[in-house]
């Protein structure tokens, strides 16, 4: 639904271990607390809550280690190694982002994009791991675009409230396969009424309650809604989920094959 929080793996800088949005920050024990799979949507607000547990840092229950941000350039501190922007939301204090230079590059390499220096007042969408520096939160930026089209500070501040609504979700006491109807793919969700609202028929609606279902962070892959929805095809469940998400119900998390609901 939403485009900012994936779809990102190149143009890394240097000065930092390249991880790729797959990877898990704070490696350790798999079995601590959750952990977001992709890069999480942030406002400053966000990132001023963010707990370090000294292994990883957690917004709730959620490991987060690598983040987007979007707002105001107010500040440009720039270094033979690096440049240091102060970036507001108006959500919080501004927060700080250090931007390396690549090992190839430097201060006065601006061939590449990863080398544009933004200046003050440029709105800009900031892709970042989170670091702990004497103690304090760090932004280490992997890649900084600047915003051409308003409509990106909307649809950035949904994003975060999204995010935030996925992890405050209580889990349910039963399993995802006891909570539906196994043989028809169908549970005892309640579609939200901007489901009914838009016309959604009955295909749709069974790949819909299947998804709506699942407490799984990382979502359900296609591979388990055709086990759910054996009276369906390939096709069917494909063109109800090209439905779905281009209404606004659903949304892909990991990848291109796992979907969540937006209800």
């Amino acid at each position: 639904m939403f485009g900012g929080g994936g779809g990102y793996g190149d143009g890394m800088g240097g000065g930092f271990q390249q991880d790729g949005f797959g990877s898990q920050a704070g490696g350790g024990d798999k079995s601590r607390r959750g952990r977001s799979q992709n890069i999480a949507p942030l406002t400053n607000a966000d990132v001023a809550s963010l707990k370090h547990d000294g292994n990883g840092f957690f917004l709730g229950e959620v490991e987060v280690g690598q983040v987007t941000i979007l707002g105001v350039v107010t500040n440009v501190d720039k270094s033979q190694t690096s440049v240091t922007y102060t970036v507001d939301d108006s959500t919080a204090a501004p927060t700080t982002i250090k931007h390396w230079y690549s090992m190839e590059g430097g201060e006065d390499d601006t061939e590449s994009p990863d080398h544009v220096i933004y200046n003050e007042e440029t709105y800009v969408r900031v892709y970042a791991h989170i670091r702990s520096f004497q103690n304090k939160i760090a932004l280490s930026a992997l890649k900084i675009i600047p915003v051409t089209d308003m409509n990106e500070l909307t649809t950035h501040i949904l994003e975060c409230l999204k995010f935030k609504m996925s992890l405050s979700k209580k889990a349910k006491p039963s399993s995802m396969n006891e909570s539906m109807n196994v043989g028809s793919g169908i549970g005892n969700s309640t579609m939200p009424s901007s489901v009914h609202s838009s016309g959604i028929d009955k295909i749709q609606e069974q790949v819909f309650k299947v998804i709506q279902a699942c407490e799984e962070e990382s979502g359900v892959g296609m591979e388990y809604l055709k086990k759910q929805l054996q009276g369906l095809n390939n096709n069917q469940i494909k063109n109800a989920i090209e439905f779905l998400s281009n209404e606004g119900h659903i949304y892909s998390t990991i990848d291109d094959d796992h979907f969540k609901s937006t209800g």
